[in-house]
């Protein structure tokens, strides 16, 4: 009798157990295979930009996963996993460990006529831009964590706001940050003395779009479309959610609606492109320096069982011709090739502004 009420007892735990595990699916594999397996996976389901780039992902697959071992170091898995995200050329599509990470547009691999080779990726501007350059052309009156500004000394009538970042703790996607109220106060200062404006957004590797939005709307004269965006919501290469315009309106606080300077170089990532191309859309806003980075999409963070995370571009842009900047960037209507002169103390792009100033 013990024995038979023993083997009841076990029953309803032994489907408990199967229920679970039908419920929660099979344990994450953690192997090298079940890493590599996961993230290409991932990648294949979500990523936004295969189609644009002419990226065959099967043949990426086909030629990287031969190379993962059951017994590979967590460091050759690593470089193994890198070398084959490095082929989407792609500064928002990033690989971490616990301990350190890199970007994968640096990575050793591209597609070139739907094959898989080793190129030499050329570099961004080793001096983009440097504070102590530029302080010998501007009369700097204050900075804070987005800001420096103050009066070109040469052309006492000409402004200058420099903007380093749209990031910020407070900003969010609907509220923006703190910080960026300093705008007005900014505007305050420069709108009666001033015939002309530069916004410096060189090495502006973007942020949060709210931050972008509320800056943006301060120089705003006119209420523009300036960007559609499509994000991946399926497995399917052709699963989009429908194009959502984008649209930059005047603030009805301070404003500044003089001729406006905008100055790019190849380090003005992500939202300052959507910055860019806001701004692009006034008529008084000239556009200087040398084309954008080209990382335009949204991207999201995905964790690994093993303690490792990655990012993955989610989104195709378009401004309102219909072009995607991802991967070229966004050219500007005067280009100045970036140049910083450390020994003759020169910054090229200050320099065609002073120029086009007088």
């Amino acid at each position: 009798m013990k024995r038979s009420l023993k083997k009841i007892a076990v029953v309803p735990i032994i489907c408990l157990l199967s229920a679970c595990q039908a419920f929660l699916g099979p344990e994450p594999d953690d192997s090298p295979k079940g890493i590599f397996e996961t993230i290409w996976n991932d990648f294949d389901r979500n990523y936004a930009l295969f189609e644009h780039k002419n990226i065959n992902w099967n043949t990426v697959y086909d030629y990287f996963a031969p190379q993962v071992r059951q017994n590979m170091s967590e460091n050759e898995l690593f470089e193994l996993c890198f070398n084959m995200l490095s082929v989407l050329n792609d500064a928002h599509v990033m690989l971490n460990t616990r301990n350190y990470g890199r970007t994968t547009s640096e990575g050793p691999y591209s597609m070139v006529n739907g094959q898989i080779v080793q190129v030499t990726k050329p570099e961004r501007d080793p001096y983009p831009f440097h504070d102590e350059i530029v302080s010998n052309y501007i009369d700097i009156f204050d900075s804070n964590y987005g800001f420096s500004y103050g009066k070109f000394k040469t052309v006492n009538a000409a402004g200058y706001i420099r903007i380093s970042t749209f990031d910020g703790v407070e900003g969010v996607f609907m509220q923006a940050g703190d910080w960026t109220k300093e705008i007005d106060n900014i505007l305050q200062r420069l709108e009666d003395n001033t015939d002309a404006i530069v916004l410096d957004v060189r090495n502006n590797g973007g942020g949060f779009p709210s931050n972008l939005d509320h800056i943006a709307s301060r120089f705003v004269s006119t209420q523009k479309d300036y960007m559609e965006v499509q994000t991946k919501n399926g497995p399917g290469k052709d699963d989009f959610s429908p194009l959502m315009k984008r649209t930059i309106r005047p603030s009805a606080a301070k404003r500044y609606t003089k001729p406006i300077f905008l100055l790019t170089d190849n380090r003005t990532g992500s939202c300052a492109e959507w910055f860019t191309l806001a701004l692009k859309t006034q008529d008084h806003v000239t556009h200087v320096g040398s084309a954008t980075w080209g990382i335009m999409s949204m991207r999201i963070i995905r964790p690994l069982i093993n303690g490792w995370d990655y990012s993955v571009s989610v989104q195709r842009t378009l401004d309102m011709n219909g072009v995607n900047h991802e991967g070229t960037g966004i050219s500007p209507d005067i280009e100045v090739a970036a140049n910083i002169d450390y020994f003759e103390r020169i910054d090229s792009a200050l320099e065609k502004v002073l120029e086009l100033l007088k």
